[in-house]
C-alpha cells in the first residue's frame, strides 16, 4: 500500500506521495530518536559477553555436611588471542558466633549473635591465548597437574589413579593449570601459566562472592574485555544418590576503551568526560587529577525479578505414579497416583510430614479433642479455630526464591566493613492484580536471603509469601539508595542473582529448603535478574596499592 509509514500509519485521502514520504521520514526519525534514547538508558553490564571485570555474586562451599557435599565450580576463559593476567578477590561473608557457642552457617546453632565478617583473599593467575580454566572453590588450582587426587567413595583417601581406591571408586584429581613451562607444558609461542595459584576458599563452610579483574603483568588494570565465565553450584548426598546443580553467569563490566588511567580506583559508570560543551557536568570528571571519569560500564539503576511468591504450590510439578511404578519426584514405590501424595508410615517415618510413626494412622492429621490442636500440623481445630478441620497431610511441591545481593561500590583497600560498602535497598513488589507492597533492607558487602526473610523472621507473614502477597507470581524491583556519607566517593547501585528452590512437604509446612538445608529439596535453578537504566553517579572499586 503506497504511503504506509514504518509505524503502521496510512496516508489519508488526497495526501500526496511527497507529503506522505516527508511525514513517514519524520516519523521514522522520531522513532529512531526514541529508540536511541531508550537504548542509552539501558544498563551496559552483561552476563553473556566478554568483559574486563567478572563478578560472581554467590560462591558457597560445605563439603563436610551431614546431607552431603556442596561446592561451587567456577570457570573463566580468555577469549582473545593474547595471554591475559587476572587479579581476583574472594569475599568471605561467612558469619561468626560472637560468643563462640555454636555456629552461624550453614545452620544456626549460635546462642549469641551472628556477626558479619568481611574478609578478602586476593590471588592472581595467567591464561594463555583462548585458554579456559576451572576449579572447585573448595580445592582451588595450581600450575602443573602432579597433585594427588582423592578417592570418590570417601573423599579422604589420597590417590594417583583408580587402582589406589576401592573397587568402583574413582581417583578425582583437582583441576589445574597445565602449562607449567616444563617440556610439554608450553602453549602457543611457548606461553605458560606462569606462577599462577588459585587458593581454596578461606573456610569450609564458606559463603561469599568472587570478583576477577583483567590486569597487566604489573598488576595494573587494563581495558581488555576478554574474560567470560560461568558458575555451577552443585550438591550430592553422601550416597551419591541425589545430585542437583544450579548454574549462573557472572556479571561482566566491560571496560571503556582508552579510559582506564591504570590506578587502583576503578570507576564504574557515571560521567564519561565526553562532549563537555553539551554536558558541562561531564567536564568536571576529566578536570580532576587523576581523572574520575568512567572507566567501566556502570551498574544498572533498577533490578527486576519475576518470580513465584514464596510458599506457592508449583502448578506443574506433580508426584505422579510413573509406568515403572515409582513416584515421579520422591521415587518411592507406587501403584496409583494417590500412593505418591498420601502420608503413610515408611521405616518409622511419615512419608510426607516426616513425623515419627509406628503405623499409618500415626500419619493422619486429626483434631485432638483434649488439646484442640491438629496432631501433625498444630493448627487450632477447636470451637474458636477451624471447628474440627485439619489440613490434609498430602504432599505438595512448593517454591521459595533466594536473592543474593552485592553492592557495586566495594573498598578492598580499607577493608570490607568500611562504610563505603554499605547501602540501603528499596524494594517494590507488584502482584498479579497490580497491587504494590514495599520494604527496605540494608546491604553491607553481601546479602543472601530468601525473599520471604528480607523484612521479617516469620516468612509466612512476609509480603513475599503467597498468603500475604495475594497471587501466585509477582515482579520485584530493587533499587539501591543511600546517602553520600563516607570518606571516599561512592555510589549506591547493586547487582544480584536469584535461585529458585522446589521443596516437598505438607501444605502447612512453609518451604525453607535450599542448598545448605537440602532435606526436602527436589530441584533448584539459578538465574540472572533483569537490568534497567543507568546511574548518573559512579560506583567505585578501591584496590590495595600494588
Amino acid at each position: 500500500m503506497s504511503g504506509t509509514s514504518g509505524t503502521g500509519g496510512r496516508a489519508g485521502p488526497g495526501m500526496t506521495g511527497a507529503r506522505s514520504s516527508l511525514i513517514s521520514a519524520a516519523c521514522a526519525a522520531l522513532a529512531a530518536s526514541v529508540l536511541l534514547a531508550a537504548g542509552s538508558a539501558l544498563a551496559e553490564i552483561t552476563s553473556d559477553h566478554p568483559a574486563a571485570i567478572l563478578l560472581f555474586p554467590k560462591v558457597v562451599v560445605h563439603t563436610g555436611g551431614e546431607g552431603g557435599r556442596l561446592d561451587t565450580f567456577i570457570t573463566i576463559s580468555n577469549t582473545s588471542t593474547r595471554p591475559i593476567n587476572v587479579l581476583c578477590y574472594y569475599v568471605n561473608a561467612t558469619p561468626l558466633c560472637d560468643n563462640n557457642d555454636g555456629v552461624c552457617f550453614p545452620e544456626r546453632t549460635c546462642t549469641g549473635n551472628c556477626e558479619p565478617r568481611w574478609q578478602q583473599t586476593d590471588f592472581r593467575f595467567r591464561l594463555t591465548r583462548e585458554q579456559p580454566t576451572g576449579w572447585l572453590a573448595s580445592v582451588g588450582a595450581g600450575v602443573g597437574c602432579n597433585r594427588l587426587g582423592r578417592c570418590s567413595d570417601d573423599g579422604v583417601t589420597t590417590c594417583v589413579d583408580r587402582q589406589d581406591c576401592n573397587a568402583g571408586a574413582r581417583c578425582v584429581v583437582p583441576p589445574c593449570l597445565p602449562l607449567d613451562g616444563d617440556p610439554g607444558g608450553r602453549g602457543f609461542n611457548g606461553e605458560t601459566n606462569g606462577n599462577s595459584l588459585i587458593p581454596p576458599t578461606a573456610e569450609d563452610p564458606f559463603i561469599g562472592e568472587l570478583k576477577c579483574i583483567a590486569v597487566d603483568a604489573t598488576g595494573a588494570p587494563t581495558d581488555r574485555n576478554d574474560l567470560i565465565g560461568h558458575a555451577l553450584i552443585g550438591q550430592v548426598d553422601r550416597d551419591g544418590n541425589f545430585v542437583d546443580v544450579a548454574g549462573y553467569n557472572p556479571l561482566g563490566f566491560p571496560a571503556i576503551e582508552g579510559a582506564n588511567n591504570r590506578n587502583q580506583v576503578l570507576v564504574l559508570g557515571g560521567p564519561t568526560g565526553e562532549n563537555p560543551d553539551q554536558n558541562p557536568d561531564y567536564a568536571e570528571c576529566s578536570a580532576n587529577s587523576p581523572s574520575t571519569c568512567a572507566e567501566y560500564s556502570g551498574c544498572p539503576n533498577i533490578l527486576t525479578l519475576n518470580h513465584y511468591l514464596d510458599g506457592a504450590v508449583d502448578p506443574q510439578a506433580r508426584n505422579r505414579c510413573l509406568p515403572d511404578k515409582t513416584c515421579a519426584i520422591t521415587g518411592q514405590a507406587c501403584t496409583i497416583d494417590s500412593d505418591c501424595i498420601v502420608n503413610v508410615c515408611v521405616d518409622s517415618k511419615c512419608s510426607v510430614s516426616g513425623d515419627v510413626c509406628a503405623v499409618d494412622s500415626d500419619c493422619e492429621n486429626t483434631c485432638d479433642d483434649t488439646t484442640e490442636k491438629c496432631t501433625l500440623s498444630g493448627e487450632d481445630c477447636g470451637p474458636f479455630g477451624s471447628h474440627g478441620f485439619c489440613s490434609p497431610p498430602t504432599m505438595d511441591v512448593r517454591l521459595v526464591t533466594e536473592i543474593t545481593m552485592v553492592p557495586c561500590t566495594q573498598d578492598f583497600e580499607e577493608g570490607l566493613d568500611f562504610q563505603d560498602s554499605r547501602i540501603s535497598v528499596d524494594i517494590l513488589m507488584f502482584n498479579e492484580f497490580e497491587q504494590r507492597l514495599s520494604t527496605i533492607t540494608t546491604l553491607t558487602c553481601f546479602k543472601d536471603t530468601a525473599l520471604s526473610s528480607i523484612e521479617t523472621s516469620d516468612p509466612e507473614r512476609s509480603i513475599f509469601s503467597v498468603g500475604i502477597g495475594g497471587s501466585l507470581t509477582a515482579q520485584t524491583r530493587m533499587r539501591g539508595i543511600g546517602s553520600d556519607a563516607g570518606s571516599k566517593p561512592r555510589g549506591n547501585a547493586l547487582v544480584a542473582i536469584a535461585e529458585e528452590f522446589r521443596c516437598s512437604g505438607p501444605i502447612w509446612e512453609f518451604p525453607t529448603c535450599n542448598f545448605v538445608n537440602p532435606e526436602n529439596l527436589i530441584s533448584s535453578a539459578a538465574r540472572n535478574v533483569h537490568f534497567q537504566g543507568r546511574r548518573p553517579v559512579s560506583d567505585y572499586i578501591y584496590l590495595p596499592l600494588q
